[in-house]
């Protein structure tokens, strides 16, 4: 089914993936009594951009993370956070889970990387040793001249 949700007012061009969680599944009057809120409030956060619920006609119809972005905002109200405050944590949280998909991606792309390099670059027919060296200062003498000494 293909999600037909009006883009936020924040980020039009976020894509929505289309999993489990963000299936319309709950009118207003049922979302409103899982929430334990009047109809008015999920208007209302609708208008502030909080959450996009699907619509047909009239109807709307919110999804699993719908229901779970308002609960979030309901324990941020609970806590005396204003609503400026609690739209700057919600854009962060966003931001968050998009850099940690970004991160995720990246961390993909670079095993990747590395199984195609070791098929393509042969390995060094080489060997390569590491030799140490001892300093010692002017003035001062090695163990082994004290030892040769005695």
């Amino acid at each position: 089914m293909e999600d037909r949700r009006k883009p936020s007012k924040e980020k039009a061009s976020r894509p929505i993936p289309p999993d489990e969680a963000n299936m319309p599944k709950f009118i207003i009057s049922v979302a409103a009594k899982m929430l334990q809120l009047h109809p008015q409030t999920l208007r209302q956060y609708e208008k502030r951009g909080y959450v996009t619920p699907f619509r047909l006609g009239n109807l709307r119809l919110y999804s699993e993370r719908d229901i779970h972005t308002i609960n979030r905002i309901k324990e941020l109200a609970d806590e005396g956070i204003p609503t400026n405050g609690i739209d700057r944590i919600l854009a962060l949280e966003r931001r968050i889970e998009e850099l940690e998909r970004l991160l995720e991606a990246y961390e993909i792309e670079i095993v990747s990387l590395k199984n195609r390099i070791r098929k393509e670059v042969p390995p060094l027919p080489v060997k390569i040793e590491v030799k140490s060296y001892e300093f010692q200062f002017y003035g001062e003498s090695s163990k082994e001249e004290d030892e040769d000494t005695r």
